[in-house]
């Protein structure tokens, strides 16, 4: 188990109480079909016997959308856990998880749930060293690894670690000539499970029963934005409790299509995906690729979309884009649809208070312009749209909601669980929604819950507003407390801007920022503007671009106070890269880092020098290490109006 976990343990439920049920916590329960399931594998249980027949999972294979049942799952999941069992997997051991989102992924997490281990579930681009870390500091005796290039990174760990005894994969593709006693397919594993008699049925079923809902179920590893990841204790009891407030706040129907994307490394996923998907319970799609989501979602025309706020900033930068390539006359519909669609929606999507031309006005663009845009990015039918994990822009919001999509947030943490979600037909954008108290109430300090994260308190006073993490809030020379945070989310909602990180502090009189331009929306401008360019280095340094990413700064600065106001910035010439150490798995500023490696262009910038010669360490795609040299223009933000100081 971590060695982090005693910090942690704020997680677990109160003695005697069960969280989930707010009930006394039960005994060590039977299968019987009355009692209430306190463990994920006791819920995927009794669906199996409740509603053996219906759909409970679809994975698109080949082009075909392949269906599983409940019962079809529960088979899977038991042959999985004899084949653990037989492989000397026990009780309270760990069981890491490696692969993109997909059926197998799944099982296995309930399969060494049912066996009493618990899971770690693992980004699919983490490097080997990540996954060294967390093999060695979770004690980690198996790893179910998709295909070659996960267990490439997963292989040679077996020689440094004991307590690691076996890797399972399920894509063989490259992996016919692997030799290794502890390596072994999918179908390998089960098969000591085939066929399963009476004795292995029964084994299975006690085994399933023998679960508590404080029986930990998953090590949460923290993103590392500040130091070494941690890891996290959550209990069945603690993943079953969140699940149960998004689904009772968000009012999610039984049999809701829900499409899994986002990593099960992030806690909010497993409170859904793999939660509630049991609990609720949905029907989980999985795509044929990652790079298949849109295509997908647009298939399924998923009912609740879960999203990261990169995802949805992508999905807005997406509308600008295509906007670029439109004619002068569809931009002008366009913007008259959106415009319309926010005057009659704002914050809820209630429009009987609206002014009756803009009721009457609203059917016209929404078929005209907010439909079809619905359907491009695959929400015709997405009643429930929700973000969580950082910050967000307002302005995603208000284009969301203008399309017909009501986006909300959901914030928490993996320590602790949900805190507070945007509830109801209205949503303040600048908010992060109403706390949840009798969550909350357990770690109150003097009317305030201690996560580390600044906020502020909305209209309401039950409203949150999120600035940044403690430590990331700074002050100026002068004294002007700001938030980068606040500062940068606003600024990502340019299409132009795919990445930024605003820098400042107590030695410095001004504000500036490193910028990642879109490379992509760029190359489009370009072409239509007639700026040629080489490679993306080239293309960040064109003066045409400078002069496009300032107008978008400035148009920022507008709303910020004086002091806040970015001065100068640089375009970097490469993309951040959490291969290089610069984002986290879930792209994520490695703030000292990035300032440590930029360290020379955030030094031309204050002393206002026009351009700095730099050489950054790379490595390419085929692993290869090598050196960017380039140079580097400081860019400068005209100044604006004041327009009235707001705290950000």
């Amino acid at each position: 188990m971590s060695p982090h976990a005693p910090s942690l343990r704020a997680s677990l439920p109160p003695e005697g109480v069960d969280p989930a049920w707010g009930g006394p916590a039960p005994a060590r329960m039977s299968a019987a079909p009355n009692k209430k399931p306190q463990t994920l594998p006791q819920w995927l249980l009794h669906n199996a016997a409740t509603r053996g027949s219906e759909v409970a999972q679809r994975h698109k294979r080949e082009g075909v959308w392949k269906e599983f049942s409940w019962a079809d799952v529960r088979d899977e999941v038991r042959a999985l856990a004899i084949g653990l069992r037989a492989r000397g997997v026990q009780r309270g051991q760990t069981v890491v998880l490696l692969s993109e989102n997909r059926p197998e992924l799944y099982w296995a997490e309930w399969a060494a749930m049912a066996v009493g281990a618990k899971v770690v579930a693992l980004y699919p681009d983490a490097a080997e060293t990540e996954v060294n870390y967390v093999v060695e500091d979770a004690q980690a005796v198996c790893v179910f690894a998709e295909d070659q290039e996960q267990v490439d990174k997963v292989l040679p760990l077996m020689a440094r670690h004991d307590a690691l005894h076996t890797v399972v994969w399920w894509e063989s593709g490259g992996l016919w000539s692997y030799q290794h006693a502890g390596l072994l397919g999918w179908d390998a594993l089960k098969a000591s499970a085939h066929p399963v008699g009476p004795a292995d049925d029964q084994w299975f079923e006690h085994e399933v029963a023998q679960g508590q809902s404080s029986d930990i179920a998953v090590l949460s590893y923290t993103s590392g934005t500040t130091g070494a990841p941690k890891g996290v204790i959550t209990t069945h009891a603690s993943l079953m409790h969140n699940a149960e407030l998004i689904g009772h706040t968000m009012q999610v129907p039984e049999g809701c299509e829900y499409l899994s994307y986002i990593p099960l490394s992030w806690a909010t996923e497993q409170w859904v995906g793999v939660t509630m998907g049991l609990m609720r319970p949905l029907r989980v799609n999985f795509a044929e690729r990652p790079d298949q989501i849109q295509e997908a979602i647009r298939e399924l025309a998923c009912e609740m979309v879960f999203f990261g706020p990169r995802q949805w900033e992508s999905l807005a930068a997406r509308v600008h884009a295509r906007m670029l390539d439109a004619p002068p006359w569809r931009q002008k519909v366009v913007d008259w649809g959106v415009r319309i669609g926010r005057l009659a929606r704002a914050d809820q999507l209630d429009t009987r208070a609206r002014a009756w031309w803009v009721r009457a006005l609203l059917p016209v663009a929404d078929a005209l312009v907010l439909r079809p845009l619905r359907e491009q990015l695959g929400l015709k039918r997405a009643h429930i749209a929700f973000t969580g994990g950082a910050a967000v822009a307002p302005d995603i919001f208000r284009l969301f909601a203008a399309m017909g999509v009501m986006l909300r947030n959901i914030y928490g943490c993996s320590e602790f669980g949900l805190i507070t979600v945007h509830q109801g037909a209205r949503v303040n954008a600048e908010t992060i929604g109403e706390t949840k108290p009798g969550k909350s109430a357990e770690k109150m300090n003097e009317g305030w819950f201690q996560t580390g994260d600044a906020v502020g308190q909305g209209p309401s006073g039950n409203e949150l507003i999120y600035y940044d993490r403690v430590e990331h809030m700074n002050r100026l020379r002068g004294g002007h407390l700001f938030s980068k945070q606040f500062i940068e989310v606003r600024l990502r909602f340019s299409p132009y801007i795919r990445e930024v990180m605003v820098v400042g502090d107590p030695t410095r009189e001004h504000v500036t920022a490193l910028v990642n331009i879109d490379g992509d929306v760029f190359g489009r401008w370009a072409e239509r503007n007639g700026v040629s360019f080489t490679t993306f280095t080239d293309l960040s340094q064109r003066p045409e671009v400078l002069a496009q990413v300032a107008k978008e700064i400035a148009s920022v600065n507008q709303a910020l106070p004086e002091p806040a106001r970015l001065r100068h910035f640089v375009n970097l010439p490469k993309e951040l890269d959490a291969d290089e150490g610069e984002l986290t798995r879930t792209r994520k500023l490695k703030r000292d880092f990035i300032e440590q490696r930029y360290g020379a262009l955030i030094e031309a910038m204050y002393a206002d020098r026009p351009s700095t010669a730099i050489e950054i360490p790379v490595r390419y795609q085929d692993g290869r290490a090598g050196l960017l040299r380039a140079d580097v223009t400081t860019g400068r933000v005209p100044s604006c109006a004041r327009n009235g100081d707001q705290n950000p």
